[in-house]
């Protein structure tokens, strides 16, 4: 789960990060909004895939 994930970073985890994960995992909640409350995520946001098109590209070697 989400909240097991952040319980447990990694070793090599950055101490100060471990700490936010702590944090994050004590405060991380599911939430189920009604059907028609409109949900706001920037997943597809522009920005999204200009980082995912930039990545690939540097995966390709290009």
């Amino acid at each position: 789960t989400v909240r097991a994930n952040f319980a447990r970073p990694q070793p090599t985890t950055p101490a100060p990060f471990q700490d936010f994960s702590a944090t994050a995992a004590s405060q991380v909640r599911a939430v189920s909004p009604a059907n028609d409350t409109a949900v706001f995520t920037d997943d597809h946001a522009p920005v999204e895939w200009v980082v995912h098109r930039i990545i690939l590209d540097f995966m390709k070697g290009g």
